[in-house]
């Protein structure tokens, strides 16, 4: 439809032309079926499961901060990206019409990851999780 290409074509500026990793390039419209796919399978925060070690990094652009963390899931230290709900929205047509200008565009940054990932590129952090709670979106990938 009209709608679903105009919202495809917003993934075009975060891919060069021509961008191969593997045998199928990622394509705009690959990239935006892998924002919608982690959108909806953003699951609910088990802080029971996440015991805090040490933050690594404070993010001040998305008024959240990256933290070290022991998944009680995996039984390995992780590193936790936090940033407010009110910031990260639901999924990416959600936060441009909301953040136009943003530098950074999370649900973007998570498609990437998960379309490198889809295709076994080695040189990514692995993403483990995608978590809400009431107040805060938690993304949870392996250390680098």
């Amino acid at each position: 439809s009209k709608r679903q290409l105009s919202e495809e074509t917003v993934a075009m500026d975060a891919i060069p032309n021509g961008f191969c990793l593997g045998a199928e390039p990622i394509t705009a419209k690959s990239l935006y079926e892998a924002m919608k796919q982690v959108a909806a399978n953003v699951l609910p925060w088990p802080e029971q499961e996440f015991l805090h070690r040490c933050v690594l990094e404070k993010t001040p652009c998305n008024h959240g901060e990256v933290s070290r963390m022991k998944w009680s899931q995996t039984g390995t230290d992780v590193a936790v990206k936090r940033m407010p709900n009110s910031w990260v929205r639901q999924g990416h047509t959600e936060f441009r019409k909301k953040f136009p200008n943003a530098f950074e565009r999370p649900w973007v940054d998570l498609g990437v990851l998960s379309a490198l990932q889809e295709i076994h590129y080695p040189y990514t952090c692995k993403l483990l999780g995608v978590f809400r709670g009431d107040e805060n979106t938690y993304v949870a990938t392996s250390l680098a």
